[in-house]
């Protein structure tokens, strides 16, 4: 379906063009935005990162910065190696930490669960509710800023952040185990929690994944 949109949207345009005297469209940073957002889009509903969400993501984020003149004409060379790293790493990452590292709900839980989307936008929201089972947080060009510090969150609640060229803050209540799996391309994540393990605590587990972003838990 997201093709059908893309497709709608560049025939819209076009025809704007032809019929509006004056009115222009840089297709030069059209066809980059297009490509980013439908590796955004699959990724969003896949809810993982497969190998050609990643390349066709690379390839929007290059090709907007050249068309910008971001990127300098001296670092256009890297393409090919930057393209084989990326390719490598998320072949590595996949086998070695995506599917045996992370805690996954299961799709009955998958569904009473909230998602936040920071796509080109920012997203700040604070929780007071009951029984709070978990979220996912999706930073895609953006930021989102979750406090949890006034939730009562169930016992083996998952909270998963992807962040992509865009970074998460997840404020935390105390008085809980945190189980924190994280892994990073090009990113990083910060754990600021000092909390102790306690048989007694309820448990929250925590996946967390940055590429070319970052995810912060406090």
């Amino acid at each position: 379906m997201i093709i059908g949109f893309v497709l709608l949207a560049l025939g819209v345009l076009y025809l704007l063009e032809m019929l509006l005297p004056g009115f222009q469209v840089d297709f030069q940073l059209v066809w980059p935005i297009l490509l980013i957002v439908i590796a955004g889009y699959s990724i969003l509903k896949q809810r993982r990162f497969d190998l050609v969400s990643m390349v066709l993501l690379f390839l929007g984020v290059w090709f907007l910065g050249i068309n910008l003149g971001l990127l300098p004409k001296n670092y256009r060379k890297i393409f090919w190696p930057l393209l084989l790293i990326i390719i490598g790493l998320h072949i590595i990452f996949d086998h070695m930490f995506f599917h045996k590292k992370f805690v996954k709900r299961s799709d009955e839980l998958n569904e009473k669960i909230k998602t936040y989307y920071g796509i080109f936008s920012g997203v700040d929201e604070r929780i007071n509710q009951d029984h709070f089972l978990g979220a996912d947080l999706y930073a895609v060009f953006g930021g989102i800023d979750l406090d949890l510090r006034k939730a009562n969150i169930e016992d083996g609640a998952i909270i998963n952040l992807y962040s992509i060229f865009g970074g998460s803050t997840l404020l935390l209540p105390e008085g809980y185990n945190l189980e924190v799996s994280s892994s990073s391309i090009f990113g990083a994540v910060e754990n600021k929690t000092n909390y102790e393990h306690q048989k007694k605590n309820k448990t929250i587990y925590i996946n967390c994944l940055s590429i070319f972003g970052g995810n912060e838990l406090k």
